[in-house]
């Protein structure tokens, strides 16, 4: 799977308040690749810090589904 498509799917189950900066700057391009070290920081849009209201840690691994009590699914058009 392609690095665009990869971040498509994940957008899919990914509570909408987690966030890098990398989010800010829109999909990644068509042939964009994917950086091999994972050096993205995670906050929670609603603590602006990297731990949820929870104080539970924000990342993909917990913030990806149902689960947690401040998890907010993305909105379907």
């Amino acid at each position: 799977m392609d690095y665009r498509r990869k971040v498509q799917e994940a957008l899919k189950v990914r509570c909408i308040h987690l966030k890098t900066k990398r989010a800010w700057l829109g999909l990644p391009e068509a042939d964009e690749r994917e950086n091999p070290v994972d050096t993205a920081v995670w906050n929670c849009e609603r603590t602006c810090e990297p731990l949820g209201p929870d104080a539970s840690a924000a990342e993909p691994a917990t913030c990806e589904g149902p689960g947690r009590d401040c998890y907010e699914p993305p909105r379907r058009p």
